[in-house]
């Protein structure tokens, strides 16, 4: 990304990114947790998001596609990351998003997961059946097909574990930014703060989630 801004609100993609599709691009982490921790697992998790979002405002943003009025100015297509969903169309002007960029659910019911432990799955390789795309990885898209939020969390709860999913764009980063933005969410070896209620701190790193 390109971080030289153009305006106080909105910043372009470099040449590189912009030609990038504003595809998903998931990454899953998972680590054990007893169930009598999640509770606490939920506050540290989302107390530390929002205090990474604090450190780093853009990933608070929202990328552009299809911007009108680009003529003599920019080239036609190109894609901007700005702090608010509605800065940079008229059709947008109005829309007011206000989920929460991070998620939580309880999938310990779910048909898919109610009869497995977390370490019956680590212990059977993770099979890829248990890491659904559909279940685990947040929706960045808005009610405007054309913004998209720059990225989005969803944290699913199993019996004795828990599956932390960051999704962003290919437009934005690749494989290798978005694992260190995990890293700087979930330090490996942190064990004071966000991990201390926690077995397995640094995580079983599973990779981008698969495609279906």
């Amino acid at each position: 990304m390109d971080t030289s801004t153009q305006s106080p609100t909105f910043t372009t993609l470099g040449c590189l990114d912009d030609i990038m599709p504003d595809i998903d691009l998931p990454m899953i982490l998972s680590f054990a947790c007893p169930t009598s921790r999640l509770q606490i697992a939920q506050q540290n998790l989302y107390r530390s998001f929002k205090s990474l979002l604090d450190k780093s405002p853009w990933l608070n943003g929202y990328i552009h596609s299809n911007v009108g009025g680009l003529a003599g100015s920019y080239r036609v297509g190109s894609k901007f990351l700005s702090h608010s969903a509605a800065l940079l169309s008229s059709d947008v002007e109005h829309m007011n998003d206000k989920r929460e960029k991070i998620e939580f659910q309880d999938l310990s019911s779910h048909t898919k997961y109610k009869a497995k432990t977390y370490s019956e799955l680590v212990s059977e390789n993770m099979p890829n059946r248990y890491l659904s795309p559909k279940l685990l990885v947040p929706n960045r898209t808005t009610e405007n097909p054309n913004v998209k939020h720059a990225i989005r969390a969803r944290v699913s709860f199993v019996k004795h574990g828990v599956f932390v999913v960051l999704s962003t764009s290919h437009s934005l980063m690749d494989a290798t930014s978005l694992s260190a933005i995990f890293g700087e969410w979930l330090p490996p070896r942190e064990e004071k703060n966000l991990h201390s209620y926690c077995i397995h701190l640094s995580g079983d790193l599973v990779g981008p989630a698969p495609a279906s």
